[in-house]
């Protein structure tokens, strides 16, 4: 199953070494709007994710908590066994296929609203982000 989302990042997101790669495991919060008028409602979601490689190192030196993200994802189920019982575990998560930050203002962007970082990875973000 792929999917496309929105959201923002619950906490700094962290690389981590896997034999000769890296990855990245990080949640996401994506607000769903229902209702019309006074009745209108938000709903806030969260999901996992996980990047691999260059797109790992990406979201590592380009995002952090409350930065937002649009990514283009699979679902894959992830299968262990429990350390402690034994037992079969599972659970679905999202492996990031593309990626783009939105609104995040970097230093020597004017008024871009939407920057692709996989094209350019010349600045880093501003230290004093609105959100």
């Amino acid at each position: 199953m792929k999917c496309h989302g929105i959201g923002r990042f619950t906490k700094d997101p962290e690389l981590k070494p896997v034999g000769d790669t890296h990855v990245c495991n990080f949640t996401l919060a994506m607000d769903r709007y229902f209702g019309k008028g006074e009745n209108r409602k938000k709903e806030t979601s969260f999901f996992n994710f996980v990047a691999w490689d260059s797109r790992a190192e990406t979201i590592v030196k380009y995002c952090k908590k409350g930065y937002q993200l649009a990514v283009d994802a699979e679902a894959v189920e992830e299968k262990w066994v429990d350390k402690e019982t034994g037992g079969n575990r599972s659970k679905v998560a999202f492996r990031v296929t593309n990626l783009e930050l939105l609104n995040n203002k970097r230093v020597g962007e004017n008024s871009s609203n939407t920057t692709d970082v996989e094209k350019s990875e010349a600045t880093a973000p501003v230290e004093n982000a609105p959100f």
